[in-house]
Parts: C-alpha cells; sequence; structure tokens
C-alpha cells in the first residue's frame, strides 16, 4: 500500500487529501489508494459558496482556499455535492448529509439544515451516492 495525495471534483464539492503547504496548517489526513477499485480520504475539505453550509465547516462563512470539513473522526468513501448540499459514505455504507435539507435532501423528517456532516437516518449498506438540485439518491 503506497500514500498519494488525490484530489476529485464531485459535483460542486471537491474533496482531496492535501499537504500542509497547500492548505497552510498541519494536514488531517493524507489519501491512502489501496489496491481495490475505491480510494478512501482519511478527510474532506471544501471551498467555495457556502450560504446553507453546504461546506460542511460548521458555518456559512464561504471560503476561498480548502478548508477540512468537520468531524475529522469519520473517513468517507464517497462524496457527492448538490447545489445547496452534500452528501459522503464512509467504508461501512452508512450516508451523512450536511447543508440544505428544505426538500429532506440530507434525511431527517424536519426541515432543518446541517453545518456539519450527520447521519442519514434509516439508510445502511449503501453502495453508491448521488446529489441533485433538492434531492439525493442512494444504491
Amino acid at each position: 500500500m503506497r500514500s498519494r495525495s488525490v484530489g476529485h471534483w464531485v459535483a460542486g464539492l471537491v474533496v482531496a487529501g492535501l499537504t500542509a503547504a497547500a492548505v497552510g496548517y498541519q494536514p488531517v489526513g493524507v489519501a491512502k489508494a489501496d489496491e481495490t477499485e475505491f480510494v478512501s480520504w482519511t478527510h474532506a475539505v471544501a471551498w467555495g459558496y457556502n450560504q446553507t453550509g453546504q461546506l460542511g465547516v460548521g458555518s456559512t462563512q464561504d471560503r476561498p482556499t480548502p478548508v477540512a470539513v468537520a468531524s475529522p473522526h469519520l473517513r468517507f468513501h464517497r462524496l457527492a455535492g448538490g447545489s445547496a448540499h452534500s452528501l459522503a459514505m464512509d467504508n461501512q455504507g452508512n450516508l451523512y448529509g450536511w447543508g440544505a435539507n428544505d426538500s429532506f435532501q440530507i434525511g431527517g423528517s424536519d426541515v432543518a439544515g446541517s453545518l456539519v456532516p450527520r447521519s442519514v437516518p434509516g439508510l445502511s449498506g449503501v453502495t453508491r451516492i448521488a446529489a441533485g438540485d433538492r434531492h439525493s439518491v442512494a444504491r
């Protein structure tokens, strides 16, 4: 197994394994590529427009440079970004969402959004995810 930095554009959300020099602070993780078809990031970073908290950094402040997505204990396996929300899946198939929830796109029984990743109730064993404008899908 070897380590390498990984960058990937995902529908409005950018995730990467970055070095300290790239973002000006101590790294929270390094992407590790294993021998499978998947890449697991030890941490996700995001930047850009953040009016509804879709960057998952704990605030609605826009970010011109990469900042770590909150909840560093979570190891995301797949990520998807909608126009005002984001989704992530961990290695065990658990799903997380953050940002706007006015159309229940990050799950739950109320329309309250979240500024940080929160577990999407009622799903397990997820293998694929996608985020649209005001909806999400999982397989």
